[in-house]
């Protein structure tokens, strides 16, 4: 490669922050092949050669960075005072453009331990500053805005980021950040209902991965379209797109993502492979328990945590969460109060959680004897069914209504 070339060239003239912030490159690229364990070096090594060096732009964005990867590996507590002196470095050299990717950081890592309100104000400034200088950075604040937003539980405003991430990234021809936002932008259209949209986003993202290398959005896009193929009765398909997504997951070694392996055990589920989803949530709950900061994310397995024998180390993590609306849904599946939680998604406009809710919910109610009540929300989500063609679903109803007849 090469970036590790003239890395080489510059550790062998002593240029030691420009190969610092050579490493630093490096480090990201491995971060969006889904490199883990080379992040993690790249980043040691960056900060090794900047050991003895004056603040400078280049040891500006080997800090950002090292914050950046050190949170996403769930290394908090180490992360932020490196986020603060990027912070420091950008205002006092007056770079505009470290200050971008540094406050992004640093209120992505406030934001997780606890501040939302702060991570938000430096996430706003950020893209504030990016959009003035009319700047090709401005897609990743746009993109921690709409998770920041999403997690509060706002949705109108966190899908506004999203697309706006999507086209600044496309407007300003970062290939890397075009596939990361396009692998978010899929969970969107999922949850609107605009399946067809969420697959051909997924589509291309699974379509580089395949041409070269893994992508970190990989998960993602395998996720959605096994779950979609799935939902569509084409079920061999579908689990080699979900085993494939678990795959990924275990080489991001990213906690932020543990709630996606809940996801992929909830569909391997209705497989029958009740061993294997059992085994991938018993991972997704070590994790959880190796970073609690990341536990919340957990509420992912919430759909047959009780059939799992889980539901107690479920709940464990969804009460760590902050509060809002997902947090409430999950509780309230864990509950096994499927209709609140289809109310609480319908509020929203998380019409794909609301319907496979309302499934639930049928399926509980009817089990209790409420045939009429039940009958009543599974018609509710076989409408939206029909909608998207998911013959698994509908299947399942039908089945339901006969079982009980």
């Amino acid at each position: 490669m090469a970036v590790e070339e003239a890395r080489d060239a510059l550790i062998a003239i002593d240029e030691r922050e420009q190969a610092a912030d050579a490493e630093a490159l490096l480090a990201e690229h491995a971060w969006h092949r889904a490199n883990q364990d080379a992040v993690l070096e790249h980043v040691q090594q960056a900060r090794t050669l900047l050991i003895g060096t004056q603040p400078s732009a280049a040891s500006g964005r080997v800090l950002e960075i090292s914050a950046r990867y050190l949170a996403l590996s769930g290394q908090l507590d180490h992360a932020i005072a490196p986020a603060e002196e990027a912070v420091r470095i950008a205002n006092e050299l007056e770079l505009d453009d470290l200050l971008v990717h540094a406050l992004t950081t640093r209120g992505m890592i406030t934001s997780w331990l606890g501040d939302a309100k702060g991570g938000i104000a430096d996430t706003e400034r950020a893209l504030e500053i990016a959009r003035a200088a009319n700047s090709p950075d401005a897609a990743r604040p746009a993109n921690n805005l709409a998770e920041h937003y999403m997690d509060l539980g706002d949705h109108r405003r966190s899908d506004e980021f999203r697309e706006e991430s999507l086209r600044l990234a496309e407007r300003f021809g970062n290939r890397e950040m075009v596939l990361f936002a396009s692998g978010v932008l899929t969970w969107t259209r999922l949850r609107t209902g605009d399946w067809d949209s969420a697959l051909a986003l997924a589509e291309a993202v699974i379509a580089d991965a395949e041409a070269g290398s893994s992508h970190y959005q990989e998960t993602s896009a395998r996720l959605i379209r096994g779950s979609i193929r799935l939902a569509r009765g084409s079920l061999d398909s579908a689990l080699v797109d979900l085993r494939r997504a678990a795959d990924v997951l275990r080489d991001v070694k990213d906690p932020q993502m543990l709630g996606l392996l809940g996801s992929v055990a909830a569909r391997l589920w209705e497989l029958d492979l009740f061993d294997e989803s059992r085994g991938l949530v018993r991972e997704a709950l070590d994790v959880a328990r190796e970073h609690p900061a990341f536990a919340g994310n957990v509420r992912m397995a919430t759909s047959y945590a009780h059939e799992m024998d889980v539901a107690d180390e479920v709940r464990a993590g969804v009460e760590s969460d902050r509060d809002g609306s997902w947090k409430d849904a999950a509780l309230a599946e864990l509950d096994q109060d499927f209709v609140r939680a289809a109310e609480i998604y319908s509020q929203m406009d998380a019409v794909n959680w609301e319907a496979f809710s309302r499934l639930r919910a049928a399926e509980i109610l009817i089990a209790q004897g409420r045939r009429a009540d039940g009958e009543a929300e599974l018609e509710k989500a076989l409408a939206f069914y029909r909608t998207v063609g998911a013959t698994f679903y509908i299947d399942r109803g039908k089945q339901l209504l006969a079982k009980s007849a």
